[in-house]
């Protein structure tokens, strides 16, 4: 990421920290986190592998009570299969409801026309065509400036609107600054308070020229002029000055931003100026401001220690959930996964009781697999772990301490019995209780790594009886039905009064694992015509596979049980409608008869060629199959389960052609067929889309020669060119 200078925020000259648009905790992804149409995607406790980012969102929020960016988990979700713990591109969560923007815009318009300047002369370039420096000559900046020459009482009527004016021109111009320094021209006398306002504005142009040693001498000048706005923001912007002209070297060999070659000296010049600002001005307009460029001055410098705290601090006193995100961020990047982005600077792990969040946090991360099972790289061991629990008591964060020590046990040790020891199965924990929580699970984990599936399984279920937040509630129900698929017991899911009602998991039980008894069952008794949708279309499916074709044509009759079949986009993978097709998609110069012809034709003779025939031209045509990608990834310990039983859900297109291929009693319009698709099974890539067992090349390559040494001339061997 191209280094994009110190740039100007909201409040005049306020900082917005330039972060580098990259993957957190190393945890790449589809989804890059923090990103607005990005919810968290981790489980809704400690996890190891939850980006880290995620866990220190997590805990700053329960403590500060703020509402977490998440997709939204309904208590209710029988009717919804998109509430899940992976990437939701679909939601807008993060998104603002209002732009600054337009709120700064219609306070310019105001403050225009009680100077007498015409609105229609506003040229403003868009917040989004701002680049570098030049990100705060914006509309709220230009609110700011002009505020201030109507708050100062010794400027005449005239001045403020001469001002306000050079202003909107600096405005126009965007990042299209040219190499002009001075603004305009002026007759106001240096110490007046025009002249004051009007070098302040030529000591910006400068800046966002990048002329900074004329910005320097400028500003400093004017941080004793008696003039307070300007002296304040003169201040500041020494800071601001210094820090870009620290950066101008700054780049390596692939004009990438590299820290670490800074000028320092400037940069402990800048960290004077903060001091000398914070000193003059401890409750200034730009005091979050300058702390935060303290935050930088201590990246610049590789000061961790003192880093470290700082972003602790910050995060500690966010004012709201938007601003915590950005700090974490900005946290992770510069501090706690800075070797994850390319800057080359070492990770020694630090720890202190002055950052016993940020603290806590690495060392989750440290127990991940990886770092368990490499030789190299940063490892909690015993003795760590003891100076770490220490360290929590010390800053009074206790709980932080205990979730470690089990959590080492669970992930680092893998000694489930010492988990179980360690923890106090409780019932109910408080939606602010995120360690307390976490200890809960870890619990329930470790029942199941021992399979102990009752005792997971009540542990479990009390969890949720007692748990009314929504994202909790749905990974409780994910893990109950996780018990009960390891226990092979899945027809409990969907008896009466079962606690999983989530549509998402039931729907991937019913289609990954369900007997065509209780796909019957549920085409009668599903908790909706949603699920009785998907029921009878998973049932007719796995009728087809089964080549049960007597069970078809008395299964079809079953969608009588549905009154209103799901449909849409939503359920497009489940339509009904599938199962009504007339024939007229098969290959052209071959005929199919409907579906349900078809089937009936099987069911009186289940060899019959030309209907296997026709049955693959339906799966192929229509892509019919049970399609788990709606309810696939984000199921927590479900997904796992099911994975183990190593469920079928492909129909075998290539086992009705060899069928027919095998059949001596084939018609030849029938084999010729039939050898063209078991060929074209593989065409274009060389693998097989037709599903069951891969067929050898040797193999295709005999069948292509059968097609064209017994069938000369016919359509079939001359549409086959190759084998592949």
């Amino acid at each position: 990421m191209r280094f994009r200078g110190l740039q100007l925020g909201a409040v005049l000259l306020v900082l917005v920290g330039s972060l580098p648009t990259a993957w957190a905790s190393s945890d790449e992804g589809t989804c890059p986190w923090g990103v607005a149409y990005c919810p968290l995607q981790g489980l809704p406790f400690l996890d190891v592998d939850n980006d880290t980012n995620d866990n220190l969102l997590r805990l700053v929020s329960a403590e500060k009570h703020f509402a977490l960016p998440v997709y939204a988990f309904p208590l209710d979700a029988s009717r919804v299969r998109n509430v899940h713990f992976g990437y939701h591109y679909d939601a807008s969560v993060g998104v603002p409801t209002a732009a600054p923007e337009d709120t700064a815009l219609s306070a310019l318009k105001n403050q225009l026309a009680a100077l007498g300047i015409p609105g229609q002369t506003l040229n403003v370039p868009e917040a989004d065509e701002l680049d570098t420096r030049f990100v705060s000559n914006s509309i709220a900046s230009t609110v700011s400036f002009i505020a201030a020459l109507q708050s100062e009482s010794a400027l005449t009527a005239e001045q403020r609107k001469a001002l306000a004016q050079i202003r909107l021109a600096l405005l126009a111009e965007g990042n299209a600054v040219d190499s002009n320094d001075h603004v305009g021209s002026a007759t106001w006398a240096p110490d007046s308070a025009a002249g004051a306002f009007y070098r302040y504005l030529s000591a910006a142009r400068a800046f966002y020229y990048g002329n900074y040693s004329v910005a320097l001498n400028t500003f400093s000048q004017l941080a004793k002029n008696p003039q307070q706005w300007v002296a304040q923001a003169a201040s500041y912007m020494l800071i601001r000055t210094a820090l870009n002209m620290s950066t101008q070297s700054a780049q390596d060999e692939y004009d990438m931003f590299d820290a670490r070659s800074v000028n320092k000296q400037q940069v402990h010049q800048a960290l004077e100026y903060v001091q000398a600002y914070l000193a003059a001005w401890p409750n200034g307009v730009y005091r979050d401001s300058a702390v935060g460029l303290q935050r930088r001055i201590a990246w610049y410098l590789q000061d961790w220690p003192v880093l470290g705290p700082q972003y602790e601090t910050a995060l500690m006193h966010a004012p709201d959930a938007t601003s915590l995100k950005n700090l974490v961020a900005e946290t992770d990047s510069k501090f706690l996964s800075r070797d994850s982005y390319g800057l080359g600077f070492d990770n020694d792990f630090v720890s202190d009781a002055k950052m016993p969040l940020l603290s806590f946090t690495q060392s989750l991360r440290f127990l991940r697999e990886y770092y368990r099972t490499s030789s190299s790289g940063p490892k909690i061991t015993a003795d760590s772990l003891k100076e770490l629990q220490l360290l929590f008591n010390q800053a009074g964060r206790q709980p932080l301490g205990d979730y470690l020590h089990i959590a080492w046990l669970y992930w680092q040790q893998q000694d489930y019995q010492a988990v179980l020891a360690a923890v106090t199965p409780q019932a109910e924990v408080s939606d602010d209780d995120l360690p307390g929580f976490s200890q809960q699970v870890l619990y329930g984990y470790a029942q199941m790594a021992l399979k102990q599936w009752p005792q997971a399984l009540a542990h479990w279920k009390s969890l949720l009886a007692h748990t009314q937040n929504g994202e909790r509630r749905a990974f409780l129900q994910a893990q109950v039905a996780a018990v009960e698929v390891e226990q092979q017991n899945v027809g409990r899911l969907f008896a009466a009064g079962s606690p999983v009602t989530n549509l998402r998991y039931r729907s991937l039980v019913l289609k990954t694992l369900a007997s065509p008894d209780l796909l019957r069952q549920q085409v009668s008794k599903g908790m909706n015509d949603d699920e009785r949708t998907i029921a009878l279309h998973t049932l007719l499916m796995r009728d087809l596979m089964a080549h049960d074709y007597s069970a078809w044509l008395a299964d079809i009759a079953l969608k009588n049980n549905i009154a209103h079949p799901a449909g849409g986009d939503d359920f497009s993978d489940v339509s009904l409608a599938q199962f009504g097709w007339d024939g007229k998609t098969a290959e052209t110069g071959y005929y199919c008869h409907p579906l349900h012809d078809t089937v009936q034709s099987l069911a009186q003779s289940p060899s019959g060629s030309h209907s296997l025939n026709c049955l693959g031209e339906f799966i192929r045509s229509t892509n019919a199959q049970i399609n788990t990608w709606p309810e696939s990834g984000g199921n927590a310990g479900l997904d796992t389960a099911i994975e183990r039983q190593k469920p079928v859900i492909q129909p075998d297109r290539m086992a009705l052609y060899r069928q027919v291929i095998n059949n001596p009693n084939s018609e030849p319009e029938d084999k010729s067929f039939a050898l063209y698709r078991a060929v074209m099974c593989y065409a274009p890539s060389g693998y097989n889309d037709c599903g069951g067992q891969d067929v050898s090349k040797a193999q295709r390559r005999q069948w292509f020669n059968q097609l064209h040494r017994d069938y000369p001339g016919n359509i079939w061997a001359k549409q086959l060119r190759y084998y592949w």
